[in-house]
């Protein structure tokens, strides 16, 4: 980590120690969008800015004692997340090494979604979490935009993202403070929906917030992002058939099953026919799918240590995998059947948060809060299937999360937002 990394980190460690409640949030989205993965190792211990900004929320939730008032079944459903990843390390070929993997996958996994559940403790939190993703995002957006047009990265001077943006069939892929730019598109396709919190209050930062999350998607060049935010906008448009969602689920079920009926291949190739770029790789997510159900034997246990052999080509930074561009499948090959089961439970579960929420709340502005983070999280769901969250931004996905149980949560109380 280079210098004025140090000096970023310690401000939003400070930040993360002093902020009131209401606003203690705000360093772990800084976290995201403000630092890079480049860190400091201890022994093989691999400690990254953002890491050490959860570890600075955990101290303060401790000392203050900012728990969430009430245990829902997410939470419950993480903790048995991280034990199933932490437990299959054990019966790896190299049990030491992957499970310090296995272990930051599920510190990054508990620590954020937890530190998140303190600090929105209920649903009138949730456009609060809106303004500040808004700020952040539109730092983020500039410093793309000019990595787009000059061709060089500013958040290179922290170290661990190169300093020029990669380019593909002459196309310009910006990706900031992230480690590709698909996730750095993703991250503002999956915050579009939660920008329309803002609109429905009228609130200043809807019109730069927004235009962050569109300059992010389109400065990095991915068609990935693009399907994300129309996915999401889709899932933001269906808040008057709100109502209706038991027949539209069945009708979407109708309709895979014509396509794995008319279809020479599976349906789920059916991603492999959208290319917004001119230079998609859909195929190979596809492919990927396919490829990891004929090799079903090899990793539902425990995971598997080799994937080499499940496609075509493979990975400069490992000669034993293949790119994994699907974060059901990275689940399933650090840690076996059981942590996609797990997983699923988890998005299945915040989906129903999101309906229970909606016949709890009265305030319609709470109600259609909770709508936008539950179709924010059906973007994450969707883009799941061709991108594997590797870096900070997994930050949004736990956010998404914790604002969509937020509407099980008790009333709000003085002491849950000081």
């Amino acid at each position: 980590m280079s210098a004025i990394g140090i000096v970023i980190l310690g401000v939003l460690c400070i930040a993360m120690l002093a902020a009131p409640r209401r606003w203690a949030m705000a360093p772990l989205v800084g976290a995201a969008c403000f630092l890079t993965l480049a860190g400091f190792e201890i022994g093989s211990i691999a400690i990254t800015g953002p890491r050490a900004v959860i570890a600075c929320g955990a101290i303060r939730v401790a000392v203050r004692r900012e728990f969430p008032n009430r245990f829902l079944l997410t939470d419950g459903l993480y903790m048995l997340l991280a034990l199933s990843v932490a437990g299959a390390a054990v019966f790896r070929k190299n049990p030491a090494g992957t499970l310090i993997f296995n272990l930051g996958f599920a510190y990054d996994a508990l620590g954020l979604y937890f530190l998140f559940r303190c600090f929105l403790p209920h649903r009138a939190a949730l456009p609060r979490a809106a303004a500040v993703v808004a700020v952040a995002l539109s730092v983020v957006s500039l410093c793309m935009i000019y990595e787009w047009v000059a061709l060089s990265n500013v958040f290179s001077a922290l170290g661990g993202v190169p300093a020029m943006p990669a380019i593909r069939d002459g196309r310009v892929r910006a990706s900031g403070p992230f480690a590709h730019p698909i996730l750095a598109g993703t991250a503002g396709a999956a915050m579009l929906p939660v920008m329309a919190v803002l609109w429905r209050s009228g609130h200043r930062l809807a019109i730069p917030g927004t235009a962050a999350c569109l300059a992010m998607i389109a400065t990095s060049g991915s068609s990935g992002p693009i399907l994300a935010a129309l996915v999401s906008l889709a899932a933001l448009a269906c808040w008057k058939l709100r109502n209706h969602m038991a027949p539209m689920r069945w009708t979407a079920i109708g309709l895979y099953a014509v396509l794995e009926a008319v279809m020479k291949v599976p349906a789920y190739y059916i991603i492999g026919r959208f290319d917004l770029t001119g230079s998609s790789t859909g195929w190979h997510r596809a492919e990927l799918i396919h490829s990891s159900l004929d090799h079903l034997k090899e990793w539902w246990a425990f995971g598997t240590d080799y994937t080499r052999h499940w496609m075509p080509t493979g990975v400069t930074w490992s000669p034993n995998h293949t790119d994994i561009t699907n974060y059901y499948v990275h689940l399933g090959v650090i840690g076996g059947l059981a942590p996609v089961l797990i997983f699923l439970g988890i998005l299945s579960a915040g989906f129903a948060a999101v309906g229970r929420g909606l016949e709890n709340v009265k305030e319609r502005s709470n109600r259609f809060a909770l709508w936008a983070f539950g179709s924010a999280l059906f973007s994450h769901a969707m883009a799941f299937l061709s991108v594997s969250y590797f870096d900070q931004s997994v930050m949004f996905f736990h956010l998404t999360m914790a604002g969509a149980v937020s509407g099980l949560a008790a009333g709000r109380t003085r002491s849950s937002v000081e």
